[in-house]
């Protein structure tokens, strides 16, 4: 009897415990994604990417081409 108690307290614990976590991540997670996307957004915006000028097309005349 008391090893079949004990089975059922085990079980007992293991889905109160199983409760206790699935809650606490519905609360925490959130949380924790919140911070973490603003952290790498953050760190990504704060590089500041250097303008090297006007990446168009050149304009070349042909005469400069040749070597005249």
């Amino acid at each position: 009897m008391k090893k079949d108690n004990k089975n059922k307290r085990s079980k007992l614990c293991y889905f109160i415990g199983g409760v206790a976590f699935t809650g606490g991540m519905l609360i925490l997670m959130p949380k924790i994604i919140e911070l973490g996307s603003n952290y790498f957004y953050n760190a990504k915006t704060k590089t500041k990417i250097e303008d090297n000028g006007d990446w168009g097309p050149e304009i070349v005349k042909t005469n400069t081409l040749r070597g005249n």
